[in-house]
């Protein structure tokens, strides 16, 4: 283990919007090494990274400012300070440029957060031709989906755009998606680098970013034909 160097405020003073365990370690004025995963390598109170890492996830709910992938530096300031966080001075001083925080979005509780099916259309009953032999006999039509088939990947890109400020933002969905609760989404097996394995079938299949961003990509609105 090696000591954390210590944070270096003139050039983060330039970055408004780092992510989140980024903000958690200038918080405990130390700069944050090159990934999240090397913080559990530096000498410091791990303890209180590990709580502070909690707190902001637990809280993004009720504070809509606080992002999974990207926060305000000014806002993530003012937010902690009202919470009795000791944190640097130069991280006080970012909270007088913190922006005013938009009316808070109603949000829904912990059991209803979690991933539900969607719901399947009811069948739609065709009424009979004129002059059919008994009335009131009405036939079943079956619901077909029409358009791009979904995959099972889809309604769980779904419910990570539920919870973000912009769904089609793909930072914000991608952040959200390696922070879901796997035991909820056993579609995920586990992440490989700058990707995420699941299975489909008996085939494992990784989403990247960039296909992410494309998934994101076909939602947008298409001018009508």
């Amino acid at each position: 283990m090696r000591n954390p160097d210590p944070a270096n405020w003139g050039k983060w003073s330039l970055i408004p919007n780092p992510e989140l365990w980024q903000a958690v370690c200038l918080s405990m004025d130390f700069e944050p090494p090159k990934s999240c995963d090397v913080v559990e390598f530096l000498r410091l109170d791990q303890k209180t990274f590990k709580d502070r890492m909690q707190v902001c996830m637990a809280n993004i709910g009720p504070h809509p400012e606080l992002e999974v992938a990207r926060v305000n530096l000014a806002t993530f300031a003012a937010v902690v300070s009202k919470w009795g966080w000791p944190i640097p001075q130069q991280l006080q001083a970012l909270e007088q440029h913190a922006p005013t925080p938009a009316p808070a979005k109603a949000t829904l509780p912990d059991e209803a957060r979690t991933f539900k099916p969607e719901p399947q259309p009811k069948p739609v009953l065709e009424q009979p031709p004129s002059g059919a032999p008994e009335q009131g006999q009405a036939k079943v039509v079956k619901h077909t989906t029409k358009g791009k088939r979904r995959d099972i990947l889809t309604p769980v890109i779904e419910h990570a755009q539920s919870l973000c400020r912009n769904p089609l933002d793909t930072a914000q969905v991608w952040g959200v998606l390696h922070n879901l609760d796997k035991k909820h989404f056993p579609t995920f097996i586990h992440y490989e680098g700058k990707a995420i394995a699941y299975m489909e079938g008996d085939e494992t299949k990784l989403l990247t970013l960039k296909k992410l961003a494309d998934r994101l990509r076909g939602q947008r609105v298409k001018p009508p034909i």
